[in-house]
C-alpha cells in the first residue's frame, strides 16, 4: 500500500491548520500543501492500482484487508478537504460561514472533498466484501502477520462517515438523513471491532497464536 506514504500528509495537513499558533497565513499555507502533497499522489496510485489490478490474473487467495488502505486514503483526503482552505481563495480571516458549508469552505472544496469521498467509498465497500469473503472463506490469512491487517476494515465505515457527514452536514437541507447515515457507519465500526475483539478468544484463537514482536508486521 504505497498511499501509506503520502496518507500521513493529509493528517499533519489538518493538525497543523488545526494546532498551528494563530491563524497566520503561513499555517495556513503548510497545511494547504501538505494536503495536496498528500491528496493528489493518494488518487494518482489509486488510479494506478485499479489498472493493476485490472491487468493481472488474481484470485481470491491474494486478497488480504491491506488492500483497503488505499482507497482508505482517499476518504482521508475527503475528511480534511472540507475543514482547511485547500484553495487559496479561502483562506482568509477565521472560519466564516461560507456557501452555506459547515466550516465556511467554498462549493468547489466541497465538490472536490466529494470526489475523494465518492471514489474511496466506492472501491471501498468492494474490497471490504471481498477482503471479508477471502478471510472466512479461504486460507490466505492463515499466516498469522496476515490476520493484523484485519483492523483495517475499521477504517472504511470510520473514516467514509465522518467525511460523509463534513461534507453534507453544512448544506443538506435533511440534516436528519446526514447524521443518521454517519450513526450507521458508526455502529458497523462498533460491531466490525467487536467481532475483532472475539476472534482473540482463546477458543477462536484467530489472533495471538505468534509471539508479538516487529517480524509480526512484515
Amino acid at each position: 500500500a504505497i498511499c501509506l506514504i503520502f496518507a500521513p500528509f493529509l493528517a499533519f495537513a489538518f493538525l497543523v491548520y488545526d494546532l498551528g499558533p494563530g491563524e497566520g497565513r503561513q499555517w495556513i499555507r503548510l497545511a494547504r500543501a501538505l494536503w495536496w502533497a498528500g491528496a493528489i499522489p493518494c488518487m494518482f496510485f489509486t488510479i494506478l492500482k485499479i489498472g493493476e489490478w485490472l491487468s493481472r490474473s488474481l484470485s481470491m487467495d491474494h486478497l488480504n484487508p491491506s488492500w483497503c488502505l488505499t482507497p482508505a486514503s482517499n476518504l482521508l483526503a475527503a475528511l480534511v478537504a472540507p475543514i482547511i482552505p485547500v484553495f487559496p481563495s479561502n483562506a482568509r480571516g477565521p472560519h466564516t460561514p461560507f456557501s452555506g458549508t459547515l466550516f465556511g469552505q467554498s462549493s468547489t472544496a466541497i465538490e472536490l472533498a466529494t470526489f475523494f469521498w465518492a471514489t474511496g467509498i466506492f472501491i471501498s465497500v468492494i474490497l471490504l466484501v471481498l477482503t471479508l469473503l477471502a478471510a472466512i472463506t479461504t486460507p490466505n490469512l492463515t499466516p498469522e502477520p496476515m490476520r493484523s491487517t484485519c483492523y483495517v476494515w475499521l477504517t472504511i465505515p470510520t473514516l467514509g462517515g465522518l467525511s460523509y457527514l463534513v461534507i453534507n452536514l453544512g448544506k443538506a437541507a435533511d440534516t436528519v438523513t446526514v447524521v443518521a447515515w454517519f450513526s450507521s457507519s458508526y455502529y458497523v465500526s462498533l460491531v466490525l471491532f467487536m467481532g475483532l475483539c472475539a476472534a482473540w478468544l482463546p477458543n477462536r484463537q484467530f489472533f495471538g497464536r505468534n509471539k508479538f514482536d516487529m517480524s509480526y508486521w512484515n
